[in-house]
């Protein structure tokens, strides 16, 4: 089990059917390598905006990244499923977020003796994913569930 993760335009809502409906926000996938997209971090050396990280993955990344990412991830972006009420949420990202993105980027990379790893492409694909969303789209979401 793990996250479902995607950066980009919100695309609007998605009714899930049950007695009662659900309405969740989704994000068109995109293949980035024309665009000079980061392989994503799942390994299949593809460019995408969706990510598929292990729950325990993505907490251990967010540790690493350091406080301020960590609390921006679990405190912000993904505060309002598995921390509060339902598993899936969106934010409407904003210039802060990057800024915080590109500080702890630059943080682990000067900390970092050794090569590329994977908290290294972890950090790649957001920042880059959330820089062009925020340079390309109308609304430029985080979404997960």
């Amino acid at each position: 089990m793990g996250f479902n993760l995607s950066i980009g335009e919100l695309g609007g809502l998605i009714e899930y059917g049950g007695d009662q409906p659900i309405y969740r926000p989704w994000v068109a996938r995109l293949d980035g390598a024309e665009l000079g997209a980061p392989l994503d971090p799942r390994g299949y050396g593809e460019h995408k905006n969706i990510n598929w990280p292990s729950y325990s993955a993505w907490r251990q990344f967010c540790r690493t990244m350091g406080g301020a990412f960590h609390d921006m991830m679990y405190g912000e972006l993904m505060a309002s499923g598995h921390c509060g009420h339902n598993d899936w949420g969106y934010t409407i990202l904003r210039d802060e977020h990057l800024a915080i993105a590109e500080k702890a980027r630059k943080r682990y990379l000067c900390a970092t003796i050794r090569g590329v790893d994977w908290n290294q492409v972890r950090i790649d694909w957001f920042v880059w994913w959330v820089r062009w969303s925020l340079e390309n789209c109308t609304v430029p979401v985080f979404v997960w569930s």
